[in-house]
């Protein structure tokens, strides 16, 4: 019994010996077949163009029948974009800075300009022109920005710039932040000054409109309501709720302002994700349907892009192309 068990544990060991060798031999055949695959795989790409429109899937089942004719269009727009792009992958401070701005670079500074200038003219429009019409169509801008650095898959920022959607994740908080505050100074200087119609009529111009237009002090959409500063009732709440107006409007910014708040804390997000998730799209649902019902209506546009992002991503990618 004690040979037979010491042959046993020799056979034991003598296995153990030969599997690792194989181990090791398999192991180090993988290494050299990936190196060949990683090979075969850049020189499939050059040749190939890497399939066009992929970084936008929908374009891609769009243009597959003819992405023979468009690869050499394609493998030049790749060249340009990314020649374009290297400068901006340079960081900015030197590396003995924090952490959190070490690794900023060129390009979001370069992304961080039109963000001032909106910031910039909704404030004119606002505190100098005091121009309510204006300062509205100013808080639409950052709303485009929104929705398009919110596409994951059939993103038009990556397709252009060739920026992952990981990167413009921040950019999306901070357009989102934006956003709510070029609606909160829309949102004061309607209530504070009232129509542009009424403070030019005050002024003595009154031949510009027609003799139709409402009396001053009226509340009919909400515009010239009498509950704004300058009415004969002046009540903020009673302002935000009186007419369709006023009434999609004070949605559209209690939507977005839920949209936002949470955002900026990244606690509730990593805790409560598929929660605010589903609440995250919902709510964008409602804040685009009151933003186009207040006059907002370019956000149509991206509101329909960004919804068949979601139907290709859900339907089309994950539940018949890969399940």
């Amino acid at each position: 019994q004690n040979k037979r068990s010491i042959s046993r544990t020799n056979e034991a060991f003598r296995d153990q010996y030969h599997s690792s060798q194989s181990l090791h031999i398999n192991h180090t055949t993988k290494n050299s077949m990936s190196e060949r695959e990683k090979r075969k795989v850049v020189n499939h790409a050059h040749k190939h163009a890497g399939r066009p429109f992929i970084d936008v899937p929908l374009f891609h089942f769009i243009f597959k029948p003819v992405a023979f004719l468009i690869a050499p269009i394609w493998r030049a727009f790749c060249m340009i974009r990314w020649a374009l792009a290297r400068p901006l992958h340079r960081r900015l401070l030197p590396k003995f800075v924090p952490k959190r701005l070490s690794h900023i670079t060129i390009g979001e500074l370069v992304f961080a300009i039109p963000w001032l200038v909106v910031f910039f003219l909704s404030y004119q429009a606002t505190f100098t022109e005091k121009e309510t019409e204006k300062s509205g169509t100013v808080a639409t801008l950052p709303l485009v920005v929104v929705f398009l650095t919110a596409n994951k898959s059939n993103s038009l920022i990556s397709f252009l710039l060739g920026v992952p959607f990981e990167r413009m994740v921040q950019w999306h908080y901070l357009w989102a932040v934006l956003s709510l505050i070029t609606a909160a100074f829309h949102y004061y200087v309607a209530y504070a000054f009232g129509d542009d119609r009424r403070r030019r009529i005050l002024v003595g111009h009154e031949d510009e409109y027609n003799d139709d237009h409402r009396n001053l002090g009226s509340s009919g959409d909400g515009s010239d309501s009498i509950h704004s500063l300058e009415g004969t009732n002046p009540d903020f709440f009673k302002f935000s709720f009186d007419g369709d107006e006023n009434t999609t409007g004070t949605i559209f910014f209690l939507a977005l302002l839920l949209l936002t708040v949470p955002n900026l804390l990244s606690v509730l997000r990593r805790w409560f994700f598929e929660g605010f998730y589903h609440i995250h799209i919902i709510l964008v649902i409602v804040l685009s349907i009151f933003g186009m019902m207040h006059g907002a209506e370019v956000i149509a546009y991206v509101f329909i892009w960004w919804v068949l992002d979601l139907l290709i991503r859900y339907m089309l990618m994950a539940g018949l192309l890969y399940p």
